[in-house]
């Protein structure tokens, strides 16, 4: 356990004793770690059930109302969908690091690809790696509010990328 507030209480999966036959092989290298997404580990037809039972939920505990909610319309791709990407830059003690933040935390989890991300999203963190490489970039320091680049957003619009780079430093190189 690693948290109990009056309503419920949060912990942490330390041991699986039995699946249940709705559990999958997460695709994702660092899914234990990473916060982008929180219910790989759940095949994909249990996600869409889940995702119904969700809304019905918001709406009960929002606006005090039940709803029947339609079933989730299936996408014909099971990963490589989104077509945005919020990439935090930090630096840590091994440098510049570019990633997705753990889950209920601001620490950077690096990665090199994303499984439910477009396929521009590693051709994206190499360019990216790159220039902070090439340019001695400093990636963002929470704790000191220091650092030359804080955050990475991708978005593809009919084909196109729109990229946005948070930066902290007027003169920043490159």
């Amino acid at each position: 356990i690693l948290k109990v507030t009056s309503k419920c209480a949060f912990g942490k999966l330390l041991e699986i004793i039995e699946s249940a036959n709705c559990r999958v092989e997460p695709k994702c290298s660092v899914y234990s770690k990473c916060g982008g997404c929180q219910i790989q580990h759940i095949d994909y037809d249990n996600q869409l059930l889940l995702k119904e039972e969700n809304i019905k939920r918001c709406f009960q505990k929002v606006a005090g109302i039940d709803v029947t909610v339609l079933p989730t319309i299936k996408s014909p791709n099971e990963f490589g969908y989104r077509n945005k990407l919020q990439l935090p830059v930090a630096e840590t003690k091994f440098g510049t690091e570019i990633g997705f933040y753990a889950e209920n935390s601001h620490r950077v989890v690096p990665i090199t690809d994303c499984v439910i991300n477009a396929e521009w999203t590693q051709d994206i963190i190499r360019a990216f790696k790159k220039y902070i490489e090439e340019f001695n970039i400093q990636g963002y320091d929470e704790q000191n509010n220091s650092g030359e680049l804080r955050e990475i957003t991708v978005k593809e619009v009919k084909g196109s990328l729109i990229i946005t780079a948070v930066v902290l430093d007027r003169k920043i190189r490159g």
